[in-house]
Parts: structure tokens; C-alpha cells; sequence
């Protein structure tokens, strides 16, 4: 009995570590997706063009034709969301994202090349 009372609990341990390793990488492939957005974001305001509002999963990232073609905005992992409220800041260049409580939100910025 206290053989499967001690299994028990090592499986248990197993799993929420398991579970917290797939959170991580969830997370980690969304900041990689989105920092891959922040150049074609910053050669689209360079170029003089609008980057598309709100954020949405495959839709061209730059609204007008300034050259940038092909550049589109990530597809995010199941449960994640571009904000509707705070999706793309004009002023500071920056986009947050839902994270469906993997970790706090993630806010991704053009000046220091970021999402965190």
C-alpha cells in the first residue's frame, strides 16, 4: 500500500512538471513567433506605410503597399490573443498578447527588438 501511496505522488510530481514544461515552451515559441514580427513592423513605418489594426493571425502585417510584401502577423498558440484594446501602439511600436495564463501577457516592443 505505501509502495503505490509513494508511486502515487511521483507521478503526480511527473505530470505538473511535465505540464509546467509545456506552458514554457508555449510561451517561448510565441516570443520567438512575435519578435520575428518586429522588423517587418519597423520596415513598414519606415517605409511610410500603416501596419495593419488590429493585429490578426495571417493578415498582412503593413496595411499599405510600401514594399514590405509577404510579412504577415503570427499565427498564436491555442487559448493565446492578440488584445483588442492594446493590440498595436502607433506611438511606442509595440503589441500585446494574450497568454491564457501561461505567464503574465506579452508585450512586445520595436525599440528594444522584445517581447517579454
Amino acid at each position: 500500500m505505501i509502495v503505490v501511496l509513494i508511486v502515487a505522488v511521483l507521478v503526480s510530481v511527473i505530470l505538473a512538471n511535465i505540464n509546467q514544461s509545456r506552458k514554457k515552451a508555449r510561451v517561448n515559441g510565441a516570443k520567438t513567433s512575435l519578435k520575428l514580427v518586429l522588423p517587418a513592423i519597423m520596415a513598414c513605418k519606415d517605409g511610410g506605410g500603416n501596419v495593419s489594426l488590429p493585429p490578426t493571425a495571417d493578415a498582412d502585417i503593413c496595411a499599405t503597399a510600401v514594399g514590405l510584401t509577404g510579412a504577415t502577423w503570427p499565427t498564436l498558440p491555442d487559448g493565446y490573443a492578440y488584445v483588442p484594446g492594446l493590440g498595436y501602439n502607433s506611438v511606442n511600436c509595440s503589441f500585446t498578447v494574450f497568454t491564457n495564463g501561461d505567464s503574465a501577457d506579452l508585450t512586445c516592443g520595436c525599440e528594444a527588438q522584445i517581447c517579454q
